[in-house]
């Protein structure tokens, strides 16, 4: 009509009784009834930036497009009326999920910076995407009419899935800069949750201010994590007492962005979950870098205990006495250098020069007389032994003498035997003198 002027269009519809008076639209049907596809109806709690025929995209693909909106008679939600063309309109379950695809999306959180759009049509005057979850959990073909919700991005639309939600609390003591309502938790990198309130509070027994942050998760991702889903703690208290712990960690450099890091420590100090009424409380260690913080702190206030002015006079002390010990070292050298040079040491050493040279004259000496002395005393020692030899042979007058010796002494020996018997058996012979035997 920019160029063409205003006209009237006209949608003549299914047959039925002739009339001639006619109420005109508003606004244009963006389809009209003889267009073959599915009329469906979806809930928001906003438009957004959805207008009278914005497109709707599958897969990249344009097969719809809006109808209308109105607000809804049972609660504060709009009424989005869309209409999917054949034959795409096969490709809606009772299971599709609808998001926005309006504009330029722009996200600068923990994950990084995203920026996501359909088209340029979608960034001039809005959109909508839809999509199927898992294909093995596909539910049955939607009718005409079903009603869906709209969600606000394709990450909602995904994370609805999963309808059961968990609560936690974590306590942090230092800063939580960085970390926003809308943070993702993540399990060893695995996202099951995110962050949905961040306080202050008081310890009072501790003086010091203390950060509780609330977070959902879904522990239908994780199931090993958390077994028993009516009763948590029961699983938890295991999993704590093994080193399971909250700590905050910057997910992106640029934007300074925090999430939530659930793992195991195996250095954290011993802890337990606290019971808040219905909350649990899960223990938290702090980041690396406020572990640091708090080393640095402990090193400076242990330098600070440290007596460096008694140790600093300890040292003067120690070095004035080194310097005591060495002139006295000087001193003794001093004196063992007029020792050595003195008459006194020279006399004694000549002294001991010339007994040394005696020495040594004497045993030369008895190197040369030593051998001719034992070669004398050798052959006398020779000669002894031949007369010896001689003198102890069997035909020598010395034996023949010594055997003739023997023999008197033998018959000295017989005649004293018998006179001691005579003189037992006639002891009176002493006297009376020997008698004429009987």
């Amino acid at each position: 009509t920019l160029f063409s002027g205003i006209y009237i269009a006209i949608d003549p519809g299914p047959k039925g009784e002739e009339k001639l008076n006619f109420i005109g639209l508003d606004i244009p049907p963006v389809v009209t009834s003889d267009t073959p596809g599915r009329h469906f109806q979806l809930t928001a709690p906003r438009l957004g930036s959805l207008e009278y025929g914005s497109p709707i995209y599958f897969k990249g693909i344009k097969v719809g497009q809006v109808e209308g909106y109105q607000f809804s008679d049972k609660n504060k939600d709009l009424e989005i009326k869309v209409f999917i063309d054949a034959p795409y309109d096969r490709n809606v379950y009772d299971t599709t999920r609808f998001w926005f695809a309006s504009g330029l999306d722009m996200v600068m959180d923990a994950k990084g910076v995203r920026i996501d759009t359909q088209s340029l049509v979608s960034m001039m005057i809005g959109g909508l995407a839809f999509s199927n979850p898992d294909q093995n959990i596909q539910g049955s073909p939607a009718k005409q009419g079903d009603v869906f919700p709209l969600f606000n991005s394709p990450e909602d639309a995904i994370a609805m899935r999963y309808t059961h939600k968990v609560y936690y609390l974590l306590k942090f003591n230092n800063s939580v800069r960085g970390l926003s309502i809308g943070a993702p938790v993540e399990f060893r990198g695995f996202p099951f949750g995110h962050v949905v309130d961040i306080t202050l509070e008081q310890d009072w027994e501790h003086n010091r201010m203390k950060i509780p942050v609330k977070i959902e998760v879904e522990p239908e991702r994780i199931e090993q994590l958390i077994k028993n889903n009516d009763a948590p703690h029961n699983g938890l208290e295991n999993l704590v007492s093994h080193g399971l712990r909250a700590q905050l960690k910057t997910g992106n450099f640029i934007t300074g962005g925090k999430y939530v890091a659930i793992d195991f420590f195996n250095n954290s100090p011993p802890a337990s979950i606290v019971m808040h009424g219905d909350l649990i409380e899960i223990p938290t260690v702090p980041t690396s870098l406020d572990e640091l913080t708090n080393d640095l702190t402990a090193l400076l206030n242990k330098l600070s205990s440290i007596p460096l002015e008694e140790i600093g006079s300890a040292t003067l002390d120690t070095i004035k006495s080194l310097n005591e010990a060495g002139i006295s070292f000087r001193k003794a050298g001093d004196g063992i250098s007029q020792i050595v040079s003195s008459s006194e040491l020279e006399k004694a050493i000549h002294s001991l020069t010339l007994s040394l040279e005696q020495i040594q004259g004497l045993t030369s000496e008895l190197e040369k007389e030593l051998p001719s002395a034992i070669n004398t005393v050798s052959k006398r020692t020779i000669a002894t032994l031949g007369k010896i030899e001689k003198l102890t042979a069997s035909d020598s007058d010395v034996v023949f003498e010594l055997k003739r010796v023997l023999k008197e002494f033998a018959r000295a020996a017989q005649s004293i035997s018998r006179l001691a018997d005579h003189l037992e058996r006639h002891p009176e012979s002493i006297i009376k003198g020997k008698g004429r035997e009987y």
